[in-house]
Order: C-alpha cells, then structure tokens, then sequence
C-alpha cells in the first residue's frame, strides 16, 4: 500500500497497487487417440498377458484397468491442448487473416504516431483496411 500524499486532507489518501505478471495457462496432456498403433498395441497385449485372480467383478475391473491403460499410452501419442491449432472458419482465409494483421499494424502505428499529418494518413489506412474486412465478413 502506498500513500499518495498527507497533506491534502485530514485523512490519507491510500491505494493499492494489484500489478500481476500474467501466468501461462499450464499445458494439459493428452492421448490423441485418432493415430492409435495398433501393431504395437497387439503386441504389448501378446508380450504381458492379463492375469487377474481377482473373484469379483469390480476387482476384475480394478486389474484390468491399468492393464490397458497402459497398453494404450504406450501405443498412441500425447499431445499438448496448448499445441493444438485451433481451426479457423472457413470464411477466414489467407487474405482475410493479412488484412486482419495489416489492420492490427496500423491501429498500433496511429496510437504510436506523433506527427498529425502523418496520423491522420495513417487513420485513413487504417478506416480502409477496417471497412475491406467488414464487407469481407458479409
């Protein structure tokens, strides 16, 4: 806690300052299952056969169960969640993404720009860029 200044009234003025570095979202695991090895899982089965003495059905179910999920981890692949590509629509083309990162760099020239001639060139880019992608959504 800071105070701004003690001599402005009869009581501090006091703030907080609640600045936080941001914290990468932390990468998941998982099993891609599309791209399962099935020659390798045959074989992980036919090397370690399943045995259980187990008499009850739940007990089957609690040796059976990392039995295969063995097997399966050995035989597929893991990928990241953080990784994985999102897809865009269809609509978004290659030509529409430039114009997305074109109008995104002007936008950051005109907050940036000092000299009101060239700001207001860069403005009118920026409309242009701005109403292209807007009929391009349509």
């Amino acid at each position: 806690m800071n105070v701004v200044s003690s001599d402005l009234s009869d009581h501090d003025i006091i703030f907080l300052s609640m600045h936080r570095d941001k914290e990468a979202p932390p990468l998941t695991d998982m099993r891609l299952f599309k791209s399962v090895n099935f020659a390798k899982l045959n074989s992980i089965f036919l090397n370690n056969p399943f045995s259980s003495t187990a008499g009850d059905a739940n007990e089957l179910y609690e040796d059976l169960l990392p039995y295969i999920t063995e097997g399966l981890s050995k035989s597929t692949t893991m990928i990241y969640k953080k990784n994985q590509k999102q897809k865009l629509a269809p609509w978004m083309n290659d030509e529409f993404m430039k114009l997305v990162d074109l109008k995104s760099f002007l936008l950051k020239k005109v907050i940036k720009a000092q000299n009101p001639v060239a700001k207001a060139l860069l403005v009118h880019d920026f409309k242009l860029a701005r109403n292209s992608l807007t009929n391009m959504k349509r």
